[in-house]
């Protein structure tokens, strides 16, 4: 192995271990992290090909990439009382109805690195984060803290949720055979996966601040998953053509491991559960165009399977976790808590294209669409979803021939969405067991991350 190679692996090492042991993002929302920005594509000809396509290793050589965020996020929802709503008690107007908001900022790190052996052969491995990210928590309401019902300071929001957070931290490690034109790859993934979360309740399942209890989980699991690739330059220097597949973490639903704990009168209980739910498998596919060295059209689309994820079920350890239709417990069923999810599979879209002003400065951009994934009947303030619109405006400068700088930032513009009337989450025909507090109202969100991305090339 050469020095240049040695290199790269220490390089992925060292990434890796960073990755783990740092500072978790701190950003909501299930797949808005996008690693390595608008360089990171089915069609990208570098290391985070990893992830996007492992086909598409086989023309990045042997290069180090190092992606570091700066991430925003802002979410509002407007809540209205609902058919089925408990009235708030006199001078506790604004402690379950209202606008809540929340604004987060925090950072993280992402790797990738390529290690080309031979004519044919590259190497690659990452760590990253393409789901969640760490916790968030929408605004206290703080004139209820001192009230007889402090509970209230926790927020509207509190009957979903006051404090919640979702990570998948991929390790990742794969290789691509090259052939002229066609490369093909593959790759497998170590998945993180943890979720965790604090909310109130009521034994009657309402929303009634004059009973409320404090309910929280934290579950956490080591799965794996894989994908493959294939990238064809079509037509040399001008034409590529690429696909990917990216199975679900786990193969398919999963079981989480943890704790739950209940809070009533300041009495504590808590007991092992485990949660199962079902992440996505995507299928990417895209084109790349240089029609002359100082311009490039990318154009891609991806298939995202969400609507595996029809329920997340917590339940006693060793029992299966299942509920009737009317959402009980089955009859041997250890099930504690059901969300409903069914959501809906997807279809994004996304245009970018770069120009060299001079051959060491690029200038690039893009948009994309996607709609959303959550319905209305179950959408609520932690899965708060809804059409989107992508922008991304960046520049990249190669420096001293083997360095490359780029500087980006990528917007997620969410459509602002009413669904009030249409919860389904508090139907009173479905068992308390499944039942949960109405999700109604509007909802408003943006998502921004400013990505330093540098590369150094062997």
């Amino acid at each position: 192995m050469n020095k240049h190679n040695r290199y790269a692996l220490a390089a992925i090492s060292c990434a890796t271990l960073w990755l783990l042991t740092s500072t978790r993002v701190e950003a909501s929302g299930y797949a808005l992290s996008r690693f390595g920005g608008d360089l990171g594509s089915v069609v990208g000809a570098n290391p985070t090909a990893i992830y996007y396509n492992p086909g598409a290793l086989g023309f990045s050589g042997s290069q180090v990439m190092m992606d570091a965020m700066l991430v925003m996020r802002a979410t509002s929802w407007t809540h209205p009382q609902s058919q089925g709503d408990v009235p708030e008690p006199a001078g506790y107007e604004g402690a379950n109805y209202g606008t809540a908001r929340s604004f987060l900022i925090g950072g993280g790190p992402q790797f990738a690195a390529s290690m080309q052996l031979g004519h044919h052969l590259v190497l690659g491995g990452g760590a990253y984060i393409p789901y969640g990210g760490g916790s968030f928590r929408f605004d206290r309401n703080e004139r209820f803290a001192s009230s007889m019902y402090p509970g209230a300071a926790d927020g509207i929001t509190r009957w979903h949720a006051y404090e919640a957070g979702m990570s998948a931290i991929y390790a990742t490690a794969g290789a691509a055979l090259r052939f002229g034109r066609l490369s093909l790859g593959a790759s497998f993934n170590w998945i993180w996966v943890s979720l965790a979360g604090k909310s109130a309740q009521t034994n009657a399942g309402n929303n009634d601040i004059t009973h409320e209890q404090r309910v929280s989980f934290d579950v956490r699991e080591i799965v794996a998953s894989f994908a493959v690739g294939a990238m064809w330059e079509a037509i040399p220097d001008q034409l590529w053509l690429a696909a990917s597949y990216q199975a679900q973490p786990g193969l398919g639903e999963f079981a989480m491991h943890g704790t739950s704990t209940v809070n009533v009168m300041d009495q504590t209980r808590s007991q092992d559960v485990t949660l199962y739910q079902a992440m996505p498998d995507i299928i990417r596919s895209g084109l790349r165009v240089k029609p002359n060295p100082s311009f490039e059209l990318r154009w891609t689309a991806s298939f995202t399977r969400w609507s595996v994820n029809q329920t997340q079920c917590t339940g006693l350890p060793d029992l299966p976790c299942t509920v009737k239709i009317d959402g009980s417990a089955a009859p041997g069923s250890g099930a504690i808590k059901v969300l409903r999810r069914n959501w809906e599979d997807t279809i994004g879209v996304n245009g970018s294209v770069s120009y060299w002003l001079i051959p060491s400065l690029e200038l690039f951009g893009g948009a994309g669409y996607e709609p959303a994934a959550v319905p209305d009947a179950t959408l609520e303030p932690l899965t708060a979803d809804a059409k989107n619109i992508t922008l991304t405006l960046g520049t990249r400068v190669r420096l001293f021939e083997t360095w490359l700088v780029a500087l980006s930032i990528y917007h997620v513009q969410l459509l602002p969405r009413d669904n009030t009337g249409r919860s389904d989450l508090a139907n009173p025909n479905i068992s308390l067991v499944s039942r949960a507090a109405d999700g109604g109202g509007i909802y408003e969100a943006w998502f921004t991350s400013v990505h330093l991305n540098v590369a150094k090339l062997f």
